[in-house]
C-alpha cells in the first residue's frame, strides 16, 4: 500500500553502513529514513516522527545501542513499533533483546542479505498499515462511516444537470445530494459519468440524470430543468467494429435509444467518415482498438483537428492501464449495453457543455450548494489520520468530512484532506485513502500520544457485524 501508509525507519549506523542500509530500505518501499546523531536526537526524533521500524546497528558517542532500546523500549508509545538489533552480543545483551521482545537480532558485521530478509518479513507482517494503527473494530462505531464532500449544482443540459466537486463518481453510483439550503429536501441520484477530462481530478464536473432522480426534494431539482427540453441533434456515432456482425448487432440495439450509429470496420474509413461531416460525428466509439500504423494515424489526425472539431473518444478495452487522452473516455471489456449507453449520454452532455462553453440551458436561483454523502468503511485510525476504503476515487487535497464516534472522539472529524489514495482493484469499483488533518505542523508523536490514550480508555470487544454498505448491493448511496 505504498503511497497510503509509508513506512519511515530510525537508523542508528556509521556512516560507512549508512548507503548500504538506504539502498536496502528503499528497494523494500521505505524511502523515509531517520538518523539521529546524539542520544538527544533518538528521543526527539523519535517522539515527532514515530518510526515504524528502529534499526539499531552503532553507537552513538554518547549514548550505546542497549541503552537506546531499553529507553525506547520503556516508553508504551513505541510498544507497536518493529525494533532490530545488529551487535556482537554478549550472552546477557541476547538475554536482554529476547526479554523486550525485539523483532530481530543479527550479528555484526552487517549481512545485507540477511537484513533485506529480515526488514523484509517486518514490512509483510505489517499488511500496508501503520505499526501504531487502531482497528476500528475496537472502538465506538465499527467500521462504517459516512461522507461528505461539499458541490455545486452548476449547469443543467437537457436531461442532465452537473455537480461540480472534486469528487470522481463513475457512472451507474448512488449517491446523496444534501442542499446547503435546509428548506430543500435531500434527493438520492444515479452518477452518469464525467462531463471533464481534467487530468488534476481537483474540479470534477459529475454528471446525473433527472430520470435517477429519487426522493421528495425532487421537485426543487426539477424547477431547474428546461421548460422544453430537447435532445441534441447531434447524437450520430462513428462506430469502429472490425467484426462486421457485432457492428451491426450494436447499431441495431443503440436505434431503440435514438442513437444513430455509422459502422467502419477501418481505421481509414474512420477517418474519412469524420472528415467528411466534422460537425454531425462528434463521438466515436472504438472497440479495442489495434496499436498498429492506422492507430496511430488515427491519433495523429485527431490531434491536428481544432479543439472545436476533435471528436470525443469511447474506448473499450481490456488492458488493466489504459493510457490517458485528452477527450477520451475508457470503457473496460467486458460491459453491459446499459453501461455503454450511459457512456454515450455521458458524452453527448458533455459535448454539449462544450458546445455552450459550460453554460447553462437554465441559470440555477439562489444558492445551489450541496453535500454529496455516502457510506465507505474506516480501516483504521492512525498517527496521520485515518484509512478509509470506499467505492470512489477521491483526488489528492480533496476536502472532506468525515461522521464517525471515534473520530469525534479525538477530534478527527472535521478539517481533513485526502493526501493519498490507491486502487484496490482492477475493476476501480474500491478504493483505499489517506485522510490526514490539515491543521498546523504539530509533531505527530506529540499529536498522537493523547489521542493514542484516549483510544485506549475506550477500546470495546470486537462484535460481528453485518455485511457493510460496500459489501451490499446499491449501497454506495445515501448517509444523509
Amino acid at each position: 500500500m505504498a503511497g497510503v501508509v509509508e513506512h519511515n525507519c530510525m537508523v542508528i549506523t556509521k556512516k560507512q553502513n549508512m548507503l548500504v542500509i538506504e539502498k536496502i530500505l528503499k528497494s523494500l518501499g521505505i524511502s523515509k529514513v531517520i538518523a539521529p546523531n546524539s542520544f538527544r536526537d533518538v528521543t526527539e526524533l523519535a517522539i515527532q516522527e514515530l518510526p515504524h521500524i528502529f534499526l539499531l546497528e552503532s553507537d552513538l558517542p554518547d549514548c550505546s545501542v542497549m541503552t537506546i532500546l531499553k529507553k525506547l523500549k520503556s516508553d508504551p508509545l513505541f510498544a507497536p513499533a518493529a525494533f532490530v538489533v545488529v551487535r556482537k552480543f554478549t550472552r546477557e545483551e541476547i538475554m536482554q533483546c529476547m526479554e523486550l521482545k525485539v523483532a530481530g537480532m543479527l550479528q555484526q558485521p552487517l549481512d545485507p542479505s540477511a537484513l533485506t530478509q529480515k526488514i523484509k518479513t517486518i514490512v509483510v507482517g505489517m499488511k500496508g498499515m501503520s505499526p501504531y494503527h487502531r482497528n476500528p473494530d475496537e472502538l465506538p462505531g465499527g467500521r462504517i462511516t459516512s461522507i461528505r464532500i461539499g458541490g455545486r449544482i452548476s449547469s443543467t443540459q437537457n436531461d442532465f444537470f452537473t455537480v461540480d466537486a472534486g469528487l470522481v463518481v463513475p457512472g451507474g453510483k448512488q449517491i446523496s445530494l444534501r442542499p446547503a439550503d435546509a428548506t430543500k429536501t435531500p434527493i438520492k441520484v444515479t452518477g452518469a459519468g464525467m462531463a471533464d477530462t481534467d487530468e488534476t481530478k481537483s474540479q470534477r464536473s459529475i454528471l446525473f440524470s433527472y430520470d435517477s432522480v429519487t426522493g421528495k426534494g425532487r421537485d426543487w431539482l426539477l424547477a431547474l430543468k428546461s421548460q422544453s427540453p430537447t435532445k441534441s441533434s447531434k447524437r450520430s456515432v462513428l462506430l469502429l467494429e472490425t467484426n462486421n456482425d457485432r457492428g451491426a448487432q450494436l447499431k441495431k440495439m443503440l436505434s431503440f435509444y435514438e442513437i444513430d450509429v455509422v459502422h467502419v470496420p477501418s481505421f481509414e474509413k474512420l477517418r474519412l467518415s469524420h472528415e467528411s461531416n466534422k460537425d454531425k460525428y462528434r463521438v466515436c466509439y472504438l472497440s479495442e482498438p489495434p496499436l498498429h500504423a492506422s492507430g496511430i494515424s488515427w491519433d495523429k489526425y485527431c490531434a491536428s483537428l481544432a479543439p472545436a472539431e476533435r471528436p470525443l473518444q469511447i474506448i473499450a478495452t481490456t488492458s488493466q492501464n489504459p493510457v490517458k487522452r485528452p477527450h477520451t473516455s475508457w470503457m473496460r471489456m467486458p460491459f453491459g449495453l446499459d453501461q455503454l449507453v450511459e457512456q454515450f449520454e455521458a458524452s453527448f452532455a458533455q459535448l454539449n457543455l462544450l458546445q455552450t462553453g459550460g453554460s447553462s440551458n437554465v441559470t440555477p436561483a439562489g444558492d445551489m450548494s450541496v453535500n454529496m454523502t455516502f457510506f465507505a468503511d474506516l480501516v483504521a485510525i492512525d498517527e496521520l489520520g485515518a484509512v478509509i476504503d470506499s467505492p470512489f476515487e477521491f483526488p489528492l487535497n480533496c476536502r472532506i468530512n468525515l461522521t464517525h464516534p471515534s473520530l469525534a472522539l479525538i477530534d478527527l472529524s472535521k478539517n481533513l484532506r485526502v493526501s493519498a489514495t490507491k486502487k484496490l482493484d482492477a475493476a476501480g469499483t474500491k478504493f483505499r485513502s489517506r485522510i490526514t488533518n490539515q491543521e498546523g505542523q504539530v509533531s505527530i508523536g506529540r499529536y498522537w500520544k493523547p489521542l493514542f490514550e484516549k483510544l485506549e480508555s475506550v477500546k470495546v470487544e470486537p462484535t460481528t457485524q453485518g455485511p457493510t454498505p460496500l459489501a451490499s448491493k446499491g449501497a454506495s448511496g445515501d448517509a444523509a
